[in-house]
């Protein structure tokens, strides 16, 4: 059974919206994760751009979810604005909860541009001294 490319603009398509993985895309649109693959891998003309429409997908994704990350603290800040004041730290704590779950899913999938910078430096002086047979010091 082979993939057609309306089905796959489909299923990148839901791809880009749920985020899912392919098995379930594929599953929930009647196909076939394994002959989503095949089709990608298919050495035909325009594979490339088969390649980078799936990407363009998974870009969309994440720009989606930092998207709703902001939604989540533009919400929060109304909702506390409206808030009885003794439940607006329960309302706090939740958007900042889902935006951590949302900062860690993306630090996961894209850890070069999302993830946590460490910066390592390191100055090290080695001086190595030796002796020979006859007991003289030698500076390496």
């Amino acid at each position: 059974m082979s993939l057609s490319p309306e089905k796959f603009e489909q299923i990148c398509q839901e791809l880009s919206i749920c985020g899912d993985n392919i098995v379930v895309v594929c599953k929930r649109l009647n196909s076939n994760h394994q002959t989503f693959y095949e089709y990608l891998n298919e050495d035909k003309p325009g594979k490339n751009e088969t390649i980078e429409r799936y990407a363009r997908a998974r870009e969309q994704y994440n720009e989606i979810r930092l998207a709703r990350r902001d939604e989540i603290n533009e919400k929060c800040r109304r909702d506390i604005l409206k808030c009885d004041p003794k439940i607006a730290n329960a309302i706090v704590s939740q958007a900042r909860e889902e935006c951590r779950q949302i900062e860690w899913e993306l630090s996961k999938v894209l850890p070069k541009k999302y993830g946590e910078r460490l910066n390592v430096d390191q100055d090290t002086n080695l001086h190595i001294t030796m002796q020979d047979d006859k007991g003289k010091t030698l500076d390496v």
